[in-house]
């Protein structure tokens, strides 16, 4: 992608964004900048300049109540992405998309249907501190998404991989079954009053990450390409867990967008 086009791109991702802020503002949601969004704020007062997407994030209450008051009063010229849509099944987090316009990988044309430029909504779950317990629950966590997603594990051991790809071999009617009953097993955990953390289970990667059970309970202001947004107010609790050294620039290589896009089409 070149330069002007996702100068462009980042233009409309943050007029999403304040569209999504407002909206949490109007029906009190608490929500935080997240991942790269996150240190796009406090790094450089925006974008990452290479970056092309907006994150954000909230508990799972939250984010439920989210979905719930969308769906009944949305805003005009979006659209819900969201995982209480039965048919939404490759992914464990929600989009808001903005009608009229295309962004998608290959492997979003070949699953999605509507493919309009997004905001992330990443929940955030209670994951049980104790060993025992916790052992178990990644278990599952782990085979739900396998089944969420409908593709192995090809982002760490051999033997992972090979299990994955067995698991797989179901049609995707019973993967779905064991997935929803999985994800019923996982939620159980959110009534949990003490002894938790918090973690995002996005994708195999953020299984490394866990944050602190308050993470999320106090917010600031901060500014985002010139709109104020919210984000954590520990924000370096949440960036060193995430980035480590967060200040710190990436090598040049490695500064460019994470996705590819096979279609982006700004609607005019």
């Amino acid at each position: 992608m070149d330069e002007k086009t996702l100068k462009k791109l980042q233009s409309v991702e943050t007029e999403m964004l304040k569209v999504v802020a407002d909206f949490c503002k109007k029906h009190n949601i608490k929500y935080s900048l997240y991942a790269g969004t996150l240190l796009g704020a406090v790094r450089h007062g925006g974008f990452i300049p290479w970056d092309d997407d907006i994150d954000i994030c909230m508990e799972r209450s939250e984010y439920n109540r989210f979905l719930k008051l969308w769906r009944e009063n949305g805003v005009e010229g979006y659209y819900l992405q969201g995982t209480d849509n039965p048919n939404y099944q490759y992914i464990n987090f929600s989009k808001i998309r903005k009608n009229g316009t295309r962004f998608g990988t290959e492997q979003d044309v070949k699953l999605l249907e509507n493919l309009g430029i997004f905001l992330d909504i990443f929940p955030f779950d209670k994951v049980p501190k104790d060993k025992k317990l916790r052992k178990k629950f990644m278990r599952n966590v782990k085979l739900w998404m396998v089944y969420t997603r409908g593709y192995p594990y090809t982002k760490g051991s051999k033997i992972l991989e090979l299990a994955s790809r067995i698991l797989l071999l179901k049609s995707r009617k019973k993967q779905l079954e064991i997935r929803n009953k999985l994800e019923n097993k996982i939620l159980s955990y959110q009534k949990m009053e003490k002894d938790y953390d918090l973690m995002c289970f996005a994708c195999p990667n953020d299984l490394k990450f866990i944050y602190p059970a308050n993470i999320l309970d106090e917010l600031i202001d901060v500014d985002f390409n010139g709109h104020t947004v919210k984000m954590h107010k520990d924000y370096d609790t949440a960036l060193k867990i995430k980035f480590g050294d967060y200040m710190q620039l990436p090598p040049e290589e490695e500064r460019v967008c994470k996705h590819e896009p096979a279609v982006l089409d700004f609607g005019e």
